[in-house]
């Protein structure tokens, strides 16, 4: 069964990705002060002992897999937490602490990161009709090229005598 997305006042939204047993307070998504969300992936000790250091939650550092009543109580301690700041507030913290904690971009965030220029992941093609058109490269690579096409497709029906 899927989770919910942790809210303070325990509202329900869509599903998250993670099933049970990965649903913990350590390894889920959080909703922020501005309504985004980040993700928590604080699995191993160290990271887990930063995230609650970074939270001002301490006293939940030796108590990362408690369960039942306990578990409910680290979850809404961590949600309020995240809820009480924006999305920049906690990117702006956790690019300085290593915590495993990331947000949840939208495409035009995703396409615009450092990440996906770093990587070239974006290529331009050529559309007789419709003009240039950005596209995701593919993202396998051999010696460092993305193998693709650069090619438009085919017009509606293009092939239909061929095929």
């Amino acid at each position: 069964m899927a989770s919910a997305w942790n809210t303070p006042d325990g509202h329900r939204l869509p599903d998250t990705p993670f099933d049970a047993p990965y649903d913990k307070p350590f390894y889920t998504i959080y909703e922020t002060a501005d309504m985004r969300h980040l993700v928590v992936g604080a699995y191993e000790p160290k990271f887990w002992e930063a995230l609650c250091r970074a939270l001002g939650l301490e006293q939940w550092i030796d108590r990362q897999w408690v369960e039942g009543e306990d578990e409910a109580t680290l979850r809404e301690a961590l949600a309020n937490a995240f809820k009480s700041e924006s999305l920049a507030h906690w990117q702006s913290l956790f690019n300085r602490v290593e915590a495993c904690v990331t947000p949840v971009w939208s495409l035009r965030e995703a396409l615009d990161s450092e990440q996906v220029k770093a990587r070239n992941s974006l290529i331009t093609v050529h559309d007789p009709f419709e003009g240039d058109l950005t596209h995701l490269a593919n993202p396998i690579r051999f010696d460092g090229k993305s193998i693709g096409s650069r090619k438009p497709a085919p017009p509606l029906g293009a092939d239909n005598e061929r095929l």
